[in-house]
């Protein structure tokens, strides 16, 4: 068998680490092209099956595996921190948003689909969801379906905007191709920045309240990358360097 070649990534670990590999009999009911599939840096030599590892510092063996191939952005921050405005972006460079469904009344301007999938609370509660959370009196959430409907496809990538509640859920149904960003401003500059843009009084208070109160100023913790987005073209250009 042709050992395939090691992306860059995983040369630059070779490099930087060297490999070690260990041998394991092939499972019973497991074919090779199926093992060729699970496992695409292992090789076969003289009957088994050959796995390559790095040791970490901490002794520990990591071994190489193949990449996700399917890759799911979780934007995760305040209201108001500018997670919509950067999933704009996100659209244009041809990265799919997952649709949410509602139980809030569609406004006006608003369809189907756009920007949600409006349903009533009986409908909603008969969808299988990733996550959902409610919020002013509505229930908002991910369907499985809408998961493999975008990501079943040609696309290999999408995004979704969602809370703490929501990467918990996500990183446990599809913890390979999850990966979390995290938005952050401090609530100085969102109150400013809701004031500017002509935000009732009101409304800004109760976003700002509510981010305290559910912790959205505090989840580091779960995110893989993170976006101070106090200049926006700054945060922008950050958003691109980590999906690209």
């Amino acid at each position: 068998m042709r050992m395939q070649e090691a992306p860059r990534h995983i040369q630059e670990l070779f490099e930087k680490y060297g490999c070690r590999w260990e041998y394991e009999d092939n499972l019973e009911g497991i074919s090779d092209a199926q093992y060729d599939r699970m496992f695409p840096f292992s090789v076969v030599v003289d009957g088994v099956r050959m796995f390559p590892y790095i040791v970490n510092c901490a002794g520990e063996r990591i071994y190489i595996e193949k990449k996700a191939d399917k890759t799911l952005f979780l934007l995760i921050g305040p209201s108001g921190v500018g997670k919509t405005s950067l999933g704009e972006h996100l659209k244009q460079w041809g990265i799919p948003e997952l649709i949410s469904h509602t139980t809030r009344p569609m406004r006006k301007g608003e369809s189907y689909s756009s920007p949600y999938y409006f349903v009533d609370i009986d409908t909603f509660y008969a969808i299988e969801m990733v996550e959902y959370t409610e919020y002013n009196g509505y229930l908002y959430g991910t369907s499985k379906g809408e998961v493999d409907r975008v990501l079943g496809g040609d696309s290999n990538r999408a995004f979704a905007i969602v809370d703490r509640v929501g990467v918990e859920a996500f990183k446990a149904l599809y913890p390979e191709m999850t990966k979390v960003i995290y938005i952050y401003a401090s609530g100085k500059d969102l109150i400013e920045r809701m004031t500017v843009r002509g935000d009732d009084p009101d409304i800004i208070a109760e976003r700002i309240a509510h981010a305290y109160t559910t912790g959205e100023f505090n989840n580091i913790d779960v995110a893989d990358y993170c976006i101070v987005n106090k200049d926006l073209r700054k945060a922008i250009a950050q958003l691109r360097a980590i999906v690209e």
